[in-house]
Formats: C-alpha cells, sequence, structure tokens
C-alpha cells in the first residue's frame, strides 16, 4: 500500500472519530444532562486531538482528496435512517470505536507507539459506551417510575432496613434517602444499606 493512501486513511478515520465523538458528548450534555459524561467524552476527544497531532498534519492534509473518494458517492440506506435519540448516539459510538480501531491498525505502518496510544483510546471508549448504557437504562426507569418514597435514617439502622424492606416489598419505584439530621458517616452507612436492600430490585435508590 503506497504512504499517501496510508495517510488518506488516517485522514479519513482522524475526521470520523472526532465528528462522532462530538455527537454523543452533545448527547450526553443536553440529552441526558450528565456532567461527569460530557467531562469524559470530552476529554477523549481532546486527547484523540492530541495523539493525531503527533502525526504531521501536512501529510494528512496533503493526501486528503475528498472529490476523488469513491466512499463519498456510496452509501446505505441505514445510513439516513435514526428512528430515536438513542439510536444517533448508538451510531456515533460505534463510529467512534471503528475509527479508532482503523487508526490503530493503520498508524502502525507510521509510528508504532501512536498507534498504542490509538489503541489505548479505543479501549477509553468501549468503557465508556458501557457507562453510557448503565445511564440511559438508569434515565429511563427514573422517567418511568410513578410511586416516589422520601425516607430519613429513622431512628436506628436496624429500623431503617426494616422501613426500607418494607417499601421494596411494597414494590416503589424509588426509595429517596435524605437526612440532614445524621452525620455523613452515619448518612454514608444508611445509604450503603438501601444500596444492599435495593440491589437487584425494580426499585430505584437516590439521596441527596
Amino acid at each position: 500500500m503506497h504512504d499517501e493512501s496510508v495517510w488518506r486513511i488516517l485522514d479519513a478515520n482522524a475526521n470520523r472519530g472526532i465528528e462522532g465523538l462530538r455527537v454523543v458528548e452533545e448527547y450526553v450534555r443536553f440529552v441526558l444532562d450528565d456532567a461527569h459524561l460530557t467531562s469524559l467524552y470530552k476529554h477523549l476527544r481532546h486527547d484523540l486531538v492530541r495523539v493525531l497531532a503527533e502525526l504531521p498534519e501536512t501529510m494528512r492534509l496533503a493526501s486528503r482528496d475528498t472529490a476523488q473518494d469513491v466512499g463519498t458517492s456510496i452509501a446505505t440506506a441505514a445510513e439516513y435512517e435514526r428512528l430515536d435519540l438513542a439510536h444517533v448516539v448508538a451510531a456515533n459510538q460505534k463510529r467512534v470505536e471503528q475509527s479508532l480501531r482503523s487508526l490503530e491498525e493503520f498508524a502502525k505502518l507510521i509510528d508504532p507507539n501512536v498507534a498504542r496510544e490509538f489503541e489505548a483510546l479505543r479501549y477509553r471508549a468501549y468503557t465508556l459506551a458501557k457507562a453510557l448504557s448503565g445511564t440511559e437504562q438508569a434515565s429511563l426507569r427514573l422517567a418511568e417510575a410513578t410511586l416516589y418514597v422520601l425516607v430519613d435514617g429513622r431512628s436506628s439502622a436496624d429500623e431503617f432496613t426494616a422501613t426500607a424492606r418494607e417499601l421494596v416489598d411494597a414494590g416503589v419505584d424509588m426509595i429517596q434517602l435524605r437526612d440532614k439530621a445524621l452525620s455523613d458517616r452515619q448518612l454514608l452507612e444508611r445509604a450503603r444499606q438501601l444500596r444492599q436492600i435495593t440491589w437487584e430490585t425494580k426499585t430505584l435508590f437516590v439521596m441527596n
């Protein structure tokens, strides 16, 4: 394979990766309102730009030839079909993972050290995909919850446990723990109790 072709592949996948990350970042920021995930995706995007900067940009730009790229005229119907927001973000998450894999493989022909950095970014993308899926599921369950119960820490750990178990057995959708009278240590202990009680049940647990 000619060097120019390798640079064209790297350039195309660099753009795909950055653009895909931006789409997912916008989703977690404006749809999920998740500051933590937004920060993680933003840092991944910036790190991708940083790693790409280790490759001569002049080589990437010199090899760019969009007008002659046969791939720009090839499309499938699925590329223009998005059923909902979840479908949009899933498609772009996959685009990110695939582009990072291509960057990793073809960078091996240019600089193996940079290829290893792309590999690390790819694994970070996989980890974020799992976190994103969990957040989406939790958001969906929260949106579907109709019966909320607000509880305090009660006078003792045993009384709190009994109350929490009764609520879970009654099938409440969500238990919210709030108690300004307890110390931070006691509140954390109650939170751990409630997390253990609601684990593997349909009852959500929220603390503030």
